[in-house]
């Protein structure tokens, strides 16, 4: 961070005056780029290459920009010579962000090269110190600001937080980061799908990469009360391993729509979903704060599907509502 500090200011002397303003942005890019080469290279010391008989555990947010960011990861593995059966998924709670104790339990009586958290927000430092103390190295790929006291924790970040003066940091997801960082044009509908899928760019409704969108939030997201955690994370898993088999997004649908079971429960989740927002558009506001209505609605779910808030601000906000 500090050679690219100094990379920095030294490229910002000597661009700004045949650039001017555009001379400050190409130093600032540079020298982000260069920090996460660095923070790359630093990977590659601290686990050796990634061929051979290398194994993973990867931890990843359930949602459309996690799961793309977790399918673009396991390519470039790929890619790596690393083999589709040493990388073990293990999705997050959607909650608490973090492992359940039944996978934490699966994942120290395992012996991985390195654990990797997608997209996870992570908040359990405890959790995190007994990975990092059990294995050598614990990596966290990220574009959520951290709870205090994780800098502590030995591990490798990567945050495109850090990467501010290439855009804004809240629209650099994480598939974007990742796709960036590994870029391969076969796989930029990962990206877009992620995209829309995390800050909700308002595709669409009813285009191919709102479709792929919704199906990943709504099928990784929604949790049944009293299903097996097993079940769960093998419909989860089942996600990724459809989008990494898909050759782009319409590919991807017809995976999705092949499947009855996935099709049975994504409908009777949108179906409510459907219901408490047609409940919401006839109520009157609760309150008035400035010119802004405030409605209080609780969600009514006779199948006790656990809704996660950002399902329901992705359909609101295509209804025109904030």
């Amino acid at each position: 961070a500090t050679m690219c500090m100094v990379l920095n200011v030294i490229l910002n002397i000597i661009l700004m005056e045949p650039l001017g303003v555009g001379g400050l942005a190409l130093a600032t890019a540079v020298s982000s780029w260069s920090n996460a080469s660095l923070l790359f290279v630093a990977l590659r010391n601290r686990i050796g290459g990634f061929g051979g008989k290398k194994c993973f555990a990867i931890g990843y947010h359930p949602d459309a920009d996690g799961i793309a960011g977790t399918a673009l990861l396991i390519k470039y593995l790929k890619k790596q010579g690393v083999t589709r059966e040493g990388i073990d998924l293990y999705p997050i709670n959607n909650l608490h962000r973090s492992f359940s104790d039944q996978h934490l339990d699966q994942i120290m009586s395992e012996k991985y090269d390195a654990v990797i958290y997608i997209d996870c927000a992570i908040s359990n430092h405890e959790q995190i110190s007994c990975i990092a103390n059990r294995f050598k190295p614990v990596i966290c790929i990220d574009h959520h600001n951290y709870k205090k006291g994780l800098e502590k924790i030995p591990h490798l970040y990567i945050n495109s937080i850090d990467f501010a003066g290439l855009t804004k940091p809240d629209l650099l997801t994480i598939s974007k980061m990742m796709n960036g960082l590994f870029y391969d044009p076969a796989n930029d509908w990962m990206e877009l799908v992620g995209l829309e899928g995390d800050i909700v760019t308002q595709s669409v409704m009813g285009s191919p990469i709102y479709e792929a969108a919704q199906r990943l939030n709504i099928l990784g997201l929604v949790e049944e009360h009293g299903v097996a955690l097993d079940v769960l994370t093998i419909r989860r898993n089942k996600l990724v391993g459809m989008m990494l088999g898909a050759v782009n997004v319409n590919d991807f649908l017809e995976k999705i729509n092949a499947d009855a079971e996935l099709v049975e429960l994504f409908d009777d989740i949108v179906g409510e979903i459907n219901y408490n927002l047609n409940i919401l558009k006839t109520m009157k506001a609760a309150h008035f704060l400035g010119d802004n209505k405030i409605y209080i609605h609780k969600i009514i779910s006779w199948r006790h599907f656990d809704i996660a808030e950002h399902i329901l601000k992705s359909h609101i906000k295509h209804l025109g509502y904030n």
